[in-house]
């Protein structure tokens, strides 16, 4: 076996972060809630299919068979399950964090982070969009960020505003920098 294309993991801050501190950050209780789920519908599932409907409220509560909400899929969890969805958030953080986009003119690193600061600086960064008719163009410019659903909404001059999600944005634009083994049979 060969290991080819084996690239440095950039360490995330969120790494090590506290539940608690996860539910606290903008961007990481998003990716908790998503995760916690996503745990609840897959291996949880026939518990979570008898007491919810599998909506989700704007601000991220579970909707029961009785139309309430009020109660967060990470509520819901404990144990190795908390563990799991801790776990999986953390890589996910971790993975959008270091995220490299190609864009036409040079390679930049484009996080959530890095988004925010030119937002504050009034210079949006340019990306590629896919268009309804499923073709990947050029020229949009991201103008504000949804940071609770980690929606991006992007313009380009002509065509209006375009809303998109963060990780839809990165299959069109990133140049992958991620380990990613090469397994070869010997």
């Amino acid at each position: 076996m060969s290991f080819e294309g084996i690239q440095k993991i950039q360490h995330s801050k969120y790494e090590t972060m506290s539940f608690d501190d996860l539910e606290k950050d903008v961007v990481a209780s998003a990716v908790l809630r998503e995760q916690a789920l996503n745990y609840l519908k897959n291996k949880d599932k026939e518990w979570f299919d008898k007491e919810y409907t599998g909506e989700v409220t704007a601000d991220g509560y579970l909707i029961d068979k009785d139309g309430n909400a009020n109660t967060k899929p990470t509520q819901c969890l404990g144990g190795s399950g908390m563990e799991e969805v801790l776990n999986a958030t953390r890589a996910e953080l971790a993975r959008l964090d270091n995220s490299v986009v190609e864009t036409d003119d040079m390679s930049e690193m484009l996080t959530l982070e890095a988004i925010r600061e030119s937002l504050k600086k009034s210079q949006p960064i340019e990306i590629k969009v896919r268009r309804s008719s499923g073709e990947i163009e050029s020229g949009w410019k991201i103008v504000s960020i949804d940071e609770d659903g980690l929606k991006l909404y992007v313009t380009k001059e002509g065509i209006g505003l375009k809303r998109i999600a963060f990780e839809d944005m990165r299959k069109w634009n990133i140049k992958q920098d991620i380990y990613e083994p090469n397994w070869e049979k010997s």
